[in-house]
Order: C-alpha cells, then sequence, then structure tokens
C-alpha cells in the first residue's frame, strides 16, 4: 500500500506555484511542505507535494490564510532530463486530499470556501428520540 499522511505542515517559503495543463486546462499546484521531525524539536523534513484540480486552485488562492495544513496521497517518484543531459529524479506526494488544519490569526472570515452561505435547504425537525 502506497498511503501518506501529514499533519501539521507549513506550506514551503516559496509558496504554492498554479499552473494550468495545455490541453485541458486543468489546474496543477506544486508546493514545498515542512514538517517537524519530532515534536519537541525545531529541525523539519521536506517535501515535494503536487496537487490537482478544484483543490489546486482553492488552496492556492487561500494560501496567504492558511498557517498548518494536513494532506493525504502517495509518493510517486519520476524522471527527467536536466539541461546539461543527466538525468533527475524526482520524490513528491501527489496529493488525494488537503484540509486547512490551521488557519493564520485573523483571517478566516475571508476565507471563500465556494459555498454559499444562504442556500435553499431547509433543516429537519423530526424531534427523533436519536441519542446524537
Amino acid at each position: 500500500m502506497n498511503k501518506v499522511i501529514m499533519t501539521n505542515a507549513y506550506i514551503g517559503k516559496n509558496g504554492i506555484d498554479l499552473k494550468f495543463t495545455a490541453g485541458d486546462g486543468k489546474a496543477v499546484a506544486n508546493f514545498s511542505i515542512a514538517v517537524k521531525k519530532d515534536f519537541k524539536e525545531k529541525e523539519y523534513n521536506y517535501f515535494n507535494c503536487v496537487l490537482w484540480g478544484k483543490q489546486a486552485e482553492w488552496i492556492s488562492n487561500n494560501q496567504d490564510r492558511i498557517n498548518k495544513i494536513g494532506l493525504e496521497g502517495r509518493l510517486e517518484t519520476r524522471s527527467y532530463d536536466a539541461k546539461d543531459g543527466t538525468k533527475k529524479y524526482v520524490t513528491e506526494i501527489v496529493c488525494n486530499h488537503v484540509e486547512v488544519e490551521e488557519w493564520k490569526t485573523g483571517s478566516i472570515e475571508n476565507v471563500d470556501f465556494g459555498v454559499p452561505i444562504e442556500s435553499d435547504i431547509t433543516p429537519v425537525n423530526d424531534n427523533s428520540d436519536i441519542p446524537f
């Protein structure tokens, strides 16, 4: 099984690089994360990440408001030919899901979650004895 879960991760200093594919215009975000090696230490491991689609657009648009994220995905290794003719290998986390774990102070009220605050949904009150 190839599954990676990272929590309490900081988005890297270079931020999130959002691009769109040439063919179908699908969004792809490339970014790095910093995760503490140990709860008590101030040493970090750094990982490159890739995120696709609407989540990529959303996290890119809100990155200045985010303090910590959590993510779930898989590790992938790919290779490419560098300009000097050498073959380079990259291992990165291809994210399936990213969540904001902590907002920067005072930033939550400015976030557009993409969901209207008012809706046509009427809550159901069935007055049942469900214990939760």
